[in-house]
């Protein structure tokens, strides 16, 4: 598993990059692996989450090599990262 730390998902992470959620503030990265996280169900369970989409755009943001499991096992860690972050 190999991850790019110069990738769109880390710069943003890295900026500190916002959207408004619920009336408060929550990282930008944050909301799109929650995102990802309901694309790669999909994925796992044979759909397209929509006509474009591609996997490989996936990997592309957050700068990863490997594969789809990996991929999947590498969201929900960062999700746990962010849960625990937050508490």
């Amino acid at each position: 598993m190999t991850i790019n730390p110069d990738s769109p998902f880390w710069v943003d992470l890295e900026k500190g990059k916002t959207i408004m959620y619920n009336g408060g503030p929550i990282p930008t990265c944050y909301w799109n692996l929650v995102s990802i996280k309901g694309q790669l169900l999909l994925y796992s369970a044979g759909m397209k989450p929509h006509k474009h989409w591609k996997i490989s755009d996936v990997k592309n943001y957050l700068g990863f090599k490997g594969s789809n499991d990996e991929l999947f096992k590498l969201v929900n860690k960062l999700i746990d990262e962010f849960k625990e972050a937050v508490q």
